[in-house]
């Protein structure tokens, strides 16, 4: 991961750090904003090879999937990513007129600090 990346990513990290709802996780509710850092932790994920983990990996993409709503212009997915320190949920919803996202990072240790 570069340099670029990592701090990115610190910065999603911190956003989240204002959304906390307990020792466990932090959730960015539905909105136009979590669809633009979904979109980004997808786009930095490493896609997981079918065995095993990449050596020395971090944003890892385990589950990334659409499906059609009632319309062709409906999308509904979910994504899934692991990080060293983290789990993240994504569910992305989107029509024809836009897409949004809400984000859950689970934290793999609690953070007793912040709450």
């Amino acid at each position: 991961m570069d340099k670029a990346t990592k701090i990115y990513l610190d910065e999603v990290n911190e956003r989240l750090d204002e959304y906390r709802k307990d020792e466990w996780h932090s959730m960015i509710p539905l909105s136009e904003e979590g669809g633009v850092i979904a979109d980004d932790l997808v786009d930095f994920a490493i896609p997981k090879p079918e065995e095993g983990y990449p050596e020395n990996a971090d944003y890892v993409l385990l589950i990334n999937e659409e499906r059609k709503g009632f319309t062709e212009a409906d999308v509904i997915g979910t994504t899934v990513i692991q990080s060293v320190d983290y789990l993240y949920h994504i569910l992305k919803i989107g029509d024809g007129h836009g897409f949004m996202a809400s984000i859950t990072r689970i934290d793999k240790n609690p953070n007793r600090e912040t709450v």
